[in-house]
């Protein structure tokens, strides 16, 4: 019985199925380190077995000593081998909390904004407060809002009270695509973050986490 003859693979094609089966999918780690518990909860569901590694740290301080702890603890992942200064990112989650009473209260800020670019830490900032971001998911604001406002404001949508550390993530998920296009209006080139009253850089973080590949939403 004459011998079968052997299929040849295409070269292009069995070079495609070398590469496909030796390459390693690599999970973009985040690393965000907020001031609080509410950011902290919040971007705790952006955790998922798949798409990027997201590590949501409440390290309970603000400003300048933040974005130094935020630093700290990358360099620490870094030596244990659980951060790679080339892929993953690093983030610190803060808030403006202009005071009037403390006349360095805006260098404070600015000091903390400039710290992290020195260290490669990207900021996810809110003027005046993390309750902004919240907030647009329920309407657009123009005029300069307090914190203690926001919190008021919300508290009339919701029909209920806001409190710090509630988790609102699941009740305004579903509204996270148009809060994301009024966070970016609100951004404006010729101003600083610590002047522009209302502003947020959150959506930005947002969009890279969900843009990763293979993240899907969990919760």
């Amino acid at each position: 019985m004459p011998k079968r003859k052997q299929k040849i693979e295409p070269w292009h094609l069995r070079e495609e199925r070398k590469r496909k089966k030796h390459t390693v999918s690599v999970r973009k780690r985040y690393l965000i380190c907020t001031e609080g518990k509410t950011e902290a909860i919040y971007f705790g569901h952006y955790r998922s077995s798949t798409g990027p590694l997201v590590m949501a740290l409440d390290k309970s301080d603000h400003k300048v000593s933040l974005v130094k702890k935020t630093i700290e603890e990358r360099d620490v992942r870094i030596q244990a081998g659980e951060f790679d200064q080339e892929i993953d990112e690093a983030w610190v989650v803060l808030d403006r909390d202009a005071n009037p009473l403390n006349k360095v209260d805006k260098a404070h800020f600015n000091r903390a904004l400039e710290l992290a670019k020195i260290n490669n830490i990207h900021v996810a900032y809110s003027n005046d407060a993390f309750e902004l971001w919240f907030l647009l998911h329920y309407q657009d604001l123009w005029a300069a809002t307090h914190r203690d406002q926001l919190c008021k404001i919300l508290s009339m949508h919701r029909n209920e009270k806001y409190e710090k550390a509630l988790d609102l993530y699941k009740e305004i998920k579903s509204l996270r695509s148009v809060a994301l296009k009024r966070a970016s209006k609100l951004l404006k080139s010729d101003q600083s973050p610590a002047d522009c009253n209302p502003s947020t850089t959150i959506h930005i973080l947002i969009e890279k986490l969900i843009s990763e590949p293979g993240y899907r939403e969990e919760d």
